[in-house]
């Protein structure tokens, strides 16, 4: 009995799927500046998705590259959307549409799926396996959410994975292990968290490097970025830092970004000598002019 009412509920959502009533891909004009890879002809627009219409979305979606959700509400990623093996889609940006939950069926069979922007919503935690059947993503963009607690294979099977963005979120511990199948990752934005900093949390092949506005205090854990071979941009702007390690110069590091830490005049143009002799590039954030400063950056008589 189970089975047929099952049945019946699929064969009804099927049907709504199909019929003239389908929510279709929105033909009206859209600036496409911010979404670099997908062009007017391999995108698709979805306007004023919602929890009523999220059943009726035109199959012919399956047929673009790009997906872009606009001016909608889903408070989680609706699954039929990835309900096909013949789904062509490799972007997919839900921007500020109200998702508060990522599930273990968010996205099936999106084999193709090689960009996720999730930005501006309201994710709290990330769970087992949520990524499993997207194995195939290089570039996933979670900031601005709230997240805060993390299953530990959150990330298995994205060996493929290059650039991860959790920046503005509510982090403050990394499980150990969590970024350990992240074999490819080059790029890891963790700015405005409650990081706590550990050794052994970081991949060892990244090259860029963002943990800035996470009241930091790092002193001898410095060593931690020295032993990231392949670093070579590291952004630690507005945290509580006094000193810099002398380990840091004896890395492959190219770019440094100290802007609003606490730093003594005296030392900060210590840091900076030592940068200039090691071919370091100072990056500055919210340059100052009008108090005590070396190029910009804030310092303490």
């Amino acid at each position: 009995m189970r089975f047929k009412i099952i049945f019946i509920i699929l064969c009804i959502i099927f049907k709504h799927s199909q019929s003239d009533n389908a929510l279709q891909c929105s033909q009206e004009a859209f600036n496409l500046n911010n979404y670099p890879e997908c062009l007017p002809e391999n995108s698709c627009i979805l306007r004023n998705l919602n929890t009523s219409n999220v059943y009726a979305i035109d199959r012919a979606i399956h047929e673009f590259k790009c997906l872009i959700f606009v001016e909608s509400f889903v408070p989680e990623i609706p699954s039929n959307i990835f309900m096909t093996l013949k789904s062509n889609i490799s972007h997919l940006y839900a921007n500020n549409v109200s998702i508060n939950e990522l599930r273990r069926i968010s996205f099936p069979f999106a084999q193709k799926l090689s960009c996720v922007d999730l930005s501006w919503n309201l994710i709290p935690n990330l769970n087992e396996m949520i990524f499993y059947d997207a194995p195939n993503l290089v570039s996933l963009k979670l900031s601005h959410n709230s997240i805060s607690a993390f299953s530990s294979n959150v990330f298995d099977k994205l060996d493929s994975l290059q650039v991860l963005d959790m920046s503005y979120n509510q982090i403050t511990t990394i499980p150990f292990d969590l970024f350990l199948p992240l074999n490819n990752l080059v790029e890891l934005n963790l700015r405005y968290n409650r990081l706590q900093l550990k050794f052994g949390i970081f991949p060892e092949n990244l090259h860029s490097l963002d943990l800035s506005y996470n009241n930091l205090e790092i002193q001898q854990k410095f060593k931690i970025f020295s032993l990231l071979k392949n670093l070579t941009m590291l952004l630690l702007h507005g945290n509580r830092i006094e000193s810099v390690h002398q380990s840091i110069y004896n890395s492959h590091l190219r770019y440094l970004g100290l802007s609003e830490n606490l730093f003594s005049c005296n030392i900060l143009a210590d840091i900076v000598l030592a940068m200039q002799v090691h071919n370091i590039v100072p990056l500055v954030e919210n340059s100052v002019k009008h108090t005590s400063n070396i190029y910009g950056i804030k310092c303490i008589e």
